[in-house]
């Protein structure tokens, strides 16, 4: 699933998946895939969550503000 909201001065997209998941307690990463996307969220006054989805896959969502 993926989806784009806008709620009060800000937007939220995620993309939520049924497959495997995450654990709990990420092992440390070696790449540097999130360590980017969390460097580009924040670049743009946002946030990057990255978490187990309810459906036991995974779920991103980047929060970000709206721009005049």
């Amino acid at each position: 699933m993926v989806s784009l909201v806008r709620n009060d001065g800000s937007w939220a997209l995620a993309i939520e998946d049924d497959g495997l998941g995450i654990p709990e307690a990420p092992v440390a990463p070696t790449g540097l895939g999130l360590h980017i996307m969390n460097y580009r969220a924040n670049m743009v006054g946002g946030t990057l969550e990255i978490r187990p989805s309810a459906s036991g896959g995974t779920l991103v969502r980047c929060g970000f503000p709206i721009r005049g």
